[in-house]
């Protein structure tokens, strides 16, 4: 009888909120959690011109040059880490970062688990956007960038088919010749490279309502120990690939305060 009359009370009372009558505020479902906001995105540079057609040219003395029409780098997570011990901020990345089956990683307040594809040969010094995570307040000490094979739902914003970019982390594509009269000869070099990259940046104090703007900054260079001939090759291909990782560093564009 008593569940009876309690259930009746319920309903009376829902029927009168309804209506516009006596209704009491409901407390919120859960309390608002404090945190910033911060916008991660990349760009890149390059120590040679970009041709207006979006071809990268490297040329040696003795006449020999390589052209590059594809450079694309799958970037499949980005976690900003606090200022803490190496061993204790790392746990994600030691845990299994990289999984052998090709997977997104779940978001959460400090990482963007979204793979995506950068095209090195785009226009160079322009910023582009990937998301954004609303880390707690603190101080953040580094990023980490984990290269990773696509898979069928990456973020591509390249001109190449997605279905050219699974199941690889890099692709670099172009051809080559010898001497000036010499006939192009074309090569393509596909790498399943698996790295986590830490990326440091100044302490970067977050507080509750904050923002920040972070980008991946790169520069696409030929070291200085290959020649344009040797990208024909893939080990010289990957020394280029290479050369890019090392070089990955972070261009911290601003932080805004709360007002």
């Amino acid at each position: 009888m008593h569940a009876f009359l309690s259930k009746k009370s319920a309903a009376i009372s829902l029927l009168a909120c309804l209506s516009g009558l006596a209704c009491e505020p409901s407390a919120p479902p859960y309390e608002a959690r404090a945190s910033a906001r911060v916008t991660l995105g990349y760009i890149h540079h390059h120590k040679e011109p970009l041709a207006a057609t979006g071809e990268w040219t490297a040329r040696a003395p003795d006449g020999s040059e390589a052209i590059l029409d594809v450079f694309a780098l799958v970037i499949s997570d980005i976690e900003l880490h606090a200022c803490a011990p190496h061993s204790a901020q790392s746990s994600f990345l030691l845990d299994a970062l990289i999984p052998p089956a090709f997977a997104h990683v779940p978001n959460s307040a400090t990482r963007l688990g979204t793979p995506f594809v950068e095209d090195l040969l785009a226009q160079p010094g322009k910023a582009r956007i990937t998301g954004e995570i609303a880390p707690p307040p603190g101080t953040y000490c580094a990023l980490w960038a984990i290269i990773a094979p696509a898979d069928e739902d990456v973020m591509n914003m390249t001109a190449l088919e997605t279905q050219e970019l699974e199941g690889k982390s890099a692709l670099i594509r172009g051809r080559w010749r010898a001497h000036p009269q010499a006939p192009w000869e074309s090569f393509e070099h596909a790498f399943t490279t698996r790295r986590a990259i830490r990326v440091p940046l100044s302490a970067l104090s977050l507080k509750d309502g904050s923002t920040a703007f972070l980008l991946l900054d790169k520069s696409v260079a030929l070291p200085g120990s290959i020649t344009p001939a040797a990208l024909a090759e893939e080990q010289a291909a990957a020394q280029l690939l290479e050369g890019v990782l090392r070089q990955l560093v972070l261009f911290q564009a601003g932080t805004k305060k709360p007002h």
